[in-house]
This record gives structure tokens, C-alpha cells and sequence, in this order.
């Protein structure tokens, strides 16, 4: 329970986790969109490449400013923390998975549009919240 008040304690860190993972699936959705025919081509695609290496790194790095460092050693004993990787199995990765997929039957474009923003968003806040949890978890002893 610890942990989970960290991690609500982090809200500031919860928006910027999402907003770098959107980012950074918005750049990989762009890098497999590039063709590769020219030496032009292959220099955005290692750009875009160490684009995406940094905000991964940058999302790495504001979890362990914020929560701390995970210690594996520790962590991997707890019985929370392997209650907690389970529960972000399933909130982060599975339940994410279908609302993405889960398209409801709406009367115009617009509102489909609206639905899939939202479904998008709420998918996105529970994959970050999910791995935040078990990063408290993991540094919570």
C-alpha cells in the first residue's frame, strides 16, 4: 500500500511518463514508416533511432530521479514485488490491449475519433501507472 501512495504521491510523474511513451511510440510508428532507399533514408532512420534511445532513456531516468533506484537484488525476494508484477501484467499490458482494440459502435466519426482519443489515453495512463507501481514496489523495502 506503500507504494501505491508514492506513486499517487507522483501524479506530475505519471503525465510526463505518458507523454514520453505516446512520444515514443509515435516516433516508432514514424521509423517503420520510412523507407529505406536512399543515404538520406538511412540517416533519418538512425536519427530517428537515437530520438527514440533517448526518450526511452530520458523515461528511465525521471522514474529513478523521482522514485529512486531499483535494486534487483532486494526487490526480487519480495513478495510484493512479484504480486505487483503480476497486477502489471495484466493492468499494463493485457487490459490496455483490449480497450485499444475495443472499438464501441458510435453514431458519427467525430464521437469514433473522441473514443479512440480517450480509449488511447486511458491505455496509456494505465501502462505507466502500472510499471510506476511496480517501480515503487521494486524500491519500496
Amino acid at each position: 500500500m506503500n507504494a501505491f501512495r508514492r506513486l499517487l504521491s507522483q501524479k506530475l510523474l505519471w503525465i510526463e511518463e505518458t507523454a514520453l511513451v505516446g512520444a515514443i511510440l509515435g516516433a516508432a510508428y514514424g521509423w517503420l514508416a520510412l523507407p529505406v532507399a536512399t543515404t538520406l533514408h538511412l540517416v533519418e532512420h538512425v536519427l530517428l533511432f537515437l530520438l527514440i534511445v533517448g526518450l526511452i532513456w530520458l523515461a528511465f531516468r525521471l522514474a529513478n530521479r523521482a522514485l529512486g533506484p531499483v535494486e534487483w537484488g532486494k526487490a526480487v525476494s519480495l513478495p510484493a514485488f512479484w504480486i505487483a508484477a503480476v497486477v502489471t501484467l495484466v493492468l499494463g499490458f493485457v487490459l490496455p490491449y483490449y480497450l485499444i482494440w475495443w472499438i464501441p459502435e458510435l453514431g458519427s466519426m467525430t464521437a469514433q475519433a473522441v473514443s479512440a482519443g480517450i480509449r488511447f489515453l486511458i491505455a496509456g495512463l494505465l501502462f505507466t501507472g502500472s510499471m510506476l507501481w511496480l517501480h515503487c514496489t521494486a524500491t519500496t523495502t
